[in-house]
């Protein structure tokens, strides 16, 4: 009768709904706004992230990927708050220790940038964001066995991320590596079709590796940046 009594109460247990949290049913949303800031596609993150606020005004996750976005923009201190908040909100979430030293990096404040990248890979040494981040900073430290180390564990969890490709790429490419450094940028390239660096170096290593057709398109490519930059700025001048 006990035996009995306890596998119904293990049966009841197992099919007992689980507490719905404040991100609940986003998650597919929430990856794909993810996947939209890391290649740079801002209209397509800004308009899926007002949908969700609405739908979902509690999920922190969202304040994260607005705080993405922010930076994305330039809107530096709306950034910077917006950080600060989320990892005020959930101080263990690797990713937001990751994506926010990745803010301070790209504010050349090195000293926060390799704090925040630490502890990022102690709250979760698997996750990607946090080791292409520690392996970047661990490169400009001149520790360059072990950030190369991390960087391609973070490519073997996430491939498709372009930022650790790129890295990956400007470690061959100081190498004189030219065949493996185009490897990589190819695949950054591709990856975030926007990134006019990733362009840039490929066309470099393509030319080092005899490719000239492949260096004319990516210079094509290189320069169609430039010009657009600058009809920009000048519509910016102007108006």
């Amino acid at each position: 009768m006990r035996t009995a009594f306890i596998s119904l109460l293990f049966a009841v247990c197992a099919t007992w709904p689980a507490v719905a949290g404040p991100c609940t049913g986003a998650e597919v949303q929430l990856a794909q706004v993810s996947k939209a800031l890391t290649v740079n596609a801002l209209d397509i993150a800004e308009n899926a992230l007002r949908t969700l606020s609405l739908s979902y005004p509690d999920c922190p996750e969202i304040v994260l990927h607005q705080a993405r976005l922010a930076q994305a923009k330039g809107n530096i201190s709306k950034a910077a708050e917006l950080y600060y908040h989320y990892t005020d909100t959930d101080p263990n979430d690797s990713r937001g220790l990751a994506y926010f030293g990745r803010f301070f990096l790209e504010q050349r404040d090195y000293i926060r940038a390799d704090a925040l990248s630490a502890a990022a890979v102690d709250k979760n040494p698997d996750d990607p964001a946090a080791l292409a981040l520690r392996g970047q900073i661990l490169l400009m430290k001149r520790q360059s066995s072990e950030g190369q180390s991390l960087l391609e564990k973070a490519s073997k969890l996430d491939p498709d991320d372009p930022e650790t490709q790129f890295q990956l790429g400007t470690i061959y490419d100081k190498a004189k590596a030219a065949a493996q450094a185009v490897e990589h940028f190819r695949k950054a390239a591709t990856l975030n079709p926007h990134d006019a660096r990733a362009w840039d170096y490929l066309g470099l290593n393509l030319e080092l590796a005899g490719d000239l057709d492949g260096t004319e398109k990516a210079y094509d490519i290189t320069m169609l940046f430039s010009i657009t930059t600058t009809a920009d700025f000048w519509q910016s001048v102007t108006t």
